[in-house]
């Protein structure tokens, strides 16, 4: 089975090019009261966060709609993501960090030896953490153990195939972390892996006892992780989704003055 292209994502999902508003439906572009940021409201706890942030009324309709008042700007919202942030809505500056040519870091730890059926335990959701996965095993043939998508199963049937086709080839095992018999069971899981690919932050982790640190220490694993603003320090903390968070790295650059936004010319366009 070969990785799934965002063009075939974009057929099985029904999703369209909408200017300002991402393919999906849940990220858009919005002009605030400097500059531009990109706001992500794909989960109805985003949504409900949009009053407090923005000093307005619970909305009907678009939450974000243009002209809706804020508390420091007439008619737009505040361009520092900040406020959002700490309501836990997933929101970025366009451009806030500088594009790097590569995007990523490696801690070392220790060697391991190499393996003929490497065990893959993918605990990401979405899109990127399973597509992750999916290409180590056209690579290699290893095993899965995979949670799947979050996104494809709230919405059957259509993202059920897009569930299907990322998924595809993994063993699918639902554990209730909130019982001592799940942990245990993710706690075997991570000792047993040879690779972990994950997509929460490491708060998410902290939260449910998981000490990825220790577990890196005690075993060979590769731990794959998957986050919208890194992995250490205060920019680990901020949620995030791919729209939002590629466009905090520079896959949108601010355009001409009173202009909208363009896609950056050495990237690829999000939009």
């Amino acid at each position: 089975m070969r990785p799934l292209s965002s063009v075939e994502l974009a057929a099985i999902l029904g999703f369209t090019r909408r200017g300002r508003v991402s393919c999906g439906g849940g990220a858009r572009l919005l002009r605030a009261g400097d500059g531009w940021i990109a706001v992500a409201l794909p989960r109805p706890v985003d949504v409900d966060g949009v009053p407090a942030w923005l000093g307005i009324a619970p909305p009907t309709g678009d939450p974000v709609a243009p002209g809706r008042r804020s508390d420091r700007h007439p008619s737009r919202p505040p361009t520092s993501p900040h406020r959002a942030r700490l309501l836990e809505i997933p929101c970025s500056l366009v451009g806030e960090r500088a594009p790097t040519s590569a995007p990523w870091c490696v801690t070392k730890g220790p060697a391991a030896a190499p393996v003929h059926a490497p065990l893959v335990v993918d605990l990401s959701a979405l899109w990127a953490g399973p597509l992750c996965a999916q290409l180590l095993g056209l690579r290699g043939g290893p095993r899965h153990q995979g949670r799947g998508s979050g996104a494809a199963r709230r919405d059957p049937p259509r993202p059920r195939v897009f569930l299907d086709v990322l998924n595809g080839g993994k063993q699918s095992v639902a554990l209730d972390l909130r019982s001592s018999h799940g942990r245990r069971a993710v706690d075997q899981l991570l000792d047993a892996a040879d690779v972990v690919v994950s997509s929460a932050r490491p708060r998410a982790f902290d939260a449910l006892g998981i000490d990825v640190t220790a577990v890196l220490a005690r075993t060979p694993t590769v731990w794959v992780a998957i986050t919208a603003h890194g992995w250490s320090g205060q920019r680990a903390r901020p949620v995030g989704f791919g729209d939002d968070a590629a466009v905090a790295g520079g896959l949108v650059i601010p355009g001409p003055a009173d202009g909208d936004p363009a896609s950056s010319p050495t990237r690829s366009p999000t939009r």
